[in-house]
């Protein structure tokens, strides 16, 4: 099965036809960036599947039914696709994985916009797919070719950023692991160096981690293998975490080739959002905060600078009428003197 494209090609982007998330300005949205070979139509699909049907994380962690509860917090967490094409796309990509099959590689650019509901707020999440030229033009090249720029765009406009990696191809040593380590590094510093970049969430995660636990496990564990390869990434970022996700398990049959069990939950789909969700609603509140002390302090200004108003205003009123006391008494007092001059 080859999945259509869920996006025009870049070349051909107006202002029409692209993307309601390409259109609107700021910081505005969650982007989900892997290169390829990165898990990142498999990760998207059990993501979507599972918040499709709604699931609880309780402390952060996606649990079943039936999970004790008592005394932990508790938060319900769904989306649903902006188009039918998208959900299409993504449900028969599970069917596909629970077929015991593979899907097949996204071939050119795509896009998929999903809106993620989690504690009472809504989010827009889009994920990016393109093939390794564009991320490698994007961030290694320097390139003002369209579907480049419309990648650059995107980094621009996330409130958040979750970044797939495949273990396996960074390991290795060849042309794609430097353009996985060089260009990650090269999309956060972007990011950070932005004048309203400094707190912008960014999750990195690992995926495949069924297959590449013994590379996680040799590096030390997730975190520092995410430091051995991306330690230029690490030492300057702040606001960063790391996760290892199967989105399925994958096994080999009786004839030796590896196919995947999507019987069993997906781990660490939903965890790296929901960490991105936070950060931004902590940086949402502190920026309330921030905006509140500063409203509170212009409007103690203004009321300060109102009773000084007042204040003067009042001085000058009763300066004016000391004068003119002052003014009338003279005045009194010279009648009174001419006219007993007069008398005399």
């Amino acid at each position: 099965m080859t999945p259509p494209p869920l996006s025009p090609d870049p070349q051909q982007l107006t202002a029409a036809t692209s993307p309601p998330s390409v259109r609107r300005s700021g910081r505005d949205r969650i982007v989900v960036v892997g290169r390829r070979r990165a898990g990142k139509t498999v990760f998207l699909a059990r993501l979507y599947e599972t918040l499709w049907r709604g699931c609880a994380l309780v402390d952060g962690v996606v649990v079943g039914e039936g999970a004790p509860t008592a005394g932990r917090r508790v938060v319900e967490m769904s989306c649903r696709a902006t188009s039918g094409a998208a959900h299409r796309h993504f449900m028969a990509i599970i069917e596909e994985l629970q077929a015991g099959r593979w899907p097949a590689a996204t071939l050119g650019n795509s896009y998929a916009e999903l809106i993620v509901s989690y504690g009472g707020r809504e989010r827009v999440l889009t994920a990016l797919d393109y093939p390794g030229e564009v991320f490698r033009k994007a961030f290694l090249e320097d390139s003002s070719d369209a579907d480049a720029r419309e990648l650059l765009a995107a980094i621009d406009s996330a409130a958040a950023v979750i970044f797939l990696i495949d273990p396996s191809v960074v390991v290795a040593g060849n042309a794609e692991s430097h353009e996985d380590s060089f260009g990650l590094t090269q999309a956060a510093a972007r990011i950070r160096g932005a004048a309203d970049g400094k707190d912008v969430p960014i999750a990195v995660v690992l995926t495949k981690a069924d297959i590449n636990k013994g590379l996680l496990r040799e590096a030390g564990g997730v975190r520092e293998f995410a430091r051995t390869h991306f330690g230029q990434m690490f030492r300057s970022l702040e606001r960063t975490s790391v996760f290892a996700s199967a989105a399925v398990r994958s096994a080999p049959n009786p004839l030796g080739a590896t196919i995947p069990h999507a019987d069993r939950p997906a781990e660490n789909v939903v965890e790296p959002l929901r960490y991105c969700l936070e950060l931004i609603d902590v940086v949402a509140d502190q920026s309330r905060i921030v905006e509140a002390r500063r409203l509170h302090r212009e409007a103690n200004i203004a009321v300060e600078r109102h009773e000084q108003s007042q204040r003067q205003v009042v001085t000058k009123s009763w300066t004016i009428f000391a004068i003119a006391m002052v003014l009338l008494f003279a005045v009194v007092g010279v009648v009174t003197w001419f006219v007993v001059s007069q008398r005399a």
